[in-house]
């Protein structure tokens, strides 16, 4: 994640003890630069309709986020929001420490929905 030049500015992060340290992680990795991150409950979900609830709910003045959650949840959600059944993109698991981002074409979290953006970029442990 760190040497594909990632960038974000807002960390959410289920409150279960792996996705945190893999948040612990990445600040280490990151450093010098700061970190921030929140734990919020309704991440612990593997319902991909109960993150985009919450993906709606989502303050307008956050442009960028990293979500730390838990499967199956985060691979339905990428490929309701950014994948192409017909496509290359389609992504059959997010492993665990999977990173993707998807490019968005909304102006509003409200706004997020099925087909909504593309998959940018799609790492795997192994890259």
């Amino acid at each position: 994640i760190v040497d594909a030049g990632c960038n974000f500015q807002n960390i959410f992060c289920s409150p279960a003890v792996r996705a945190q340290e893999t948040i612990e992680r990445l600040a280490k990795a990151l450093a010098p630069r700061e970190i921030n991150w929140d734990v919020d409950h309704e991440l612990y979900t593997f319902d991909a309709g109960d993150l985009l609830k919450w993906l709606k709910s989502i303050d307008n003045t956050l442009d960028e986020l990293l979500l730390v959650g838990h499967n199956p949840a985060i691979t339905e959600l990428t490929n309701f929001l950014g994948g192409d059944l017909l496509g290359n993109r389609f992504i059959a698991n997010v492993p665990t420490c999977g990173y993707v981002q998807l490019d968005l074409d909304i102006t509003a979290w409200s706004e997020i929905d099925s087909n909504s953006g593309a998959i940018k970029m799609f790492l795997t442990p192994k890259d």
